[in-house]
């Protein structure tokens, strides 16, 4: 972010020494409900790629009710 001068509007804190994919899964699942629900409150989220924070703001938007967008590039299959 540096690189490009960019600045984020939130921090999740998600990256701890020692963690796995479950912490990960349920730091970014906990901060996109906080965000989602008092923050944000959008009409659609957008969403890319295959990752465990992809999902996990996938499944807080859902439990949210809010309709979710997936772009996906397919870098691993090269089926751009």
């Amino acid at each position: 972010m540096d690189l490009f001068e960019l600045e984020a509007d939130f921090d999740l804190n998600i990256m701890q020494h020692g963690q796995d994919l479950t912490d990960v899964t349920n730091r970014v699942l906990i901060g996109m409900q906080d965000l989602l629900k008092n923050e944000w409150k959008p009409d659609l989220v957008l969403i890319h790629g295959d990752t465990i924070t992809c999902f996990s703001t996938a499944l807080a938007a859902f439990y949210e009710g809010i309709v979710i967008g997936h772009v996906e590039v397919g870098l691993r299959t090269g089926n751009l």
